[in-house]
C-alpha cells in the first residue's frame, strides 16, 4: 500500500493542490487507496511511528540530506537531484 498511498499523496499535492500537511487531506488519501482509515489514523498518531520518523530525520540530517531525491549508498556515497539513467549507472559503478 506504500506505493498507492505515496502516489495518492503526490496527486493531492501536485495535481489537486491540497495541503498535504493537513491531517484530513492525508486521511482522505488513505480512504481513497482503500486503507482501514481508523487503523491508519491510530498508526499515524502512534508513539512508535513518531519514533521511527524521528530516527529517519536524524539519519537524513547525519547524511546531509536536504533535497529530494537524494540517494545514499553504503552510508557514505550521496547523489542528489534528478539524474539521467546513465549518470545513475556511473554512480552505481563507482560505489561498487
Amino acid at each position: 500500500m506504500h506505493e498507492k498511498m505515496f502516489n495518492r499523496i503526490q496527486k493531492a499535492h501536485m495535481t489537486d493542490c491540497d495541503n498535504i500537511a493537513d491531517f484530513e487531506v492525508l486521511k482522505k488519501c488513505a480512504a481513497d487507496v482503500g486503507l482501514d482509515v481508523e487503523q491508519w489514523a491510530k498508526d499515524f498518531r502512534s508513539d512508535k511511528v513518531k519514533q521511527m520518523f524521528d530516527e529517519d530525520l536524524h539519519l537524513a540530517y547525519r547524511y546531509g540530506v536536504n533535497s529530494v531525491p537524494t540517494l545514499i549508498a553504503n552510508g557514505k556515497y550521496k547523489l542528489t537531484g534528478a539524474q539521467r539513467y546513465e549518470t545513475l549507472l556511473r554512480w552505481i559503478e563507482q560505489i561498487k
